[in-house]
């Protein structure tokens, strides 16, 4: 496991995850922050301080999704996917503020928009959010 690109361990070892992951957490970070305007087709973020190595990464990902397996050793079978990245954006540099269009793939289902700040030069990871694009909401 790495927790945001600056430690790195076996991933099972659960001490050490919570134990970093609330250390990341502590840490303050130049935030996205994700606002959908009125009527969900559109999304502003915007970018306290960005560092001149960072890029912004927005991924756009579905909620469970279901697969019914249709040939093989597993036909039959009903595979569940939590979290599936259907397209990842990188800007760079990123603007302080930008507008963003949600896709129409988007915007039926269960989806999220994740946004996180990187360090080119290192791989850290240095803020992230996401925002729900639920449509039933």
């Amino acid at each position: 496991m790495v927790v945001n690109g600056a430690v790195e361990f076996v991933g099972s070892n659960q001490s050490l995850a919570e134990k970093h992951i609330a250390e990341a957490r502590q840490k303050t970070g130049t935030w996205p922050q994700l606002i959908r305007l009125e009527g969900g087709e559109k999304i502003t973020y915007y970018l306290e301080k960005i560092p001149a190595s960072g890029v912004l990464h927005l991924a756009w990902v579905q909620k469970n999704l279901r697969t019914e397996v249709k040939a093989g050793e597993n036909r039959g079978r009903h595979l569940y996917h939590y979290s599936v990245v259907r397209a990842l954006q990188t800007l760079s540099p990123p603007q302080a503020k930008g507008l963003l269009s949600v896709p129409s793939w988007a915007k039926e289902g269960t989806f999220e928009l994740v946004a996180f700040l990187q360090n080119t030069q290192t791989g850290q990871i240095l803020a992230a959010q996401k925002l729900s694009l639920d449509a039933s909401k």
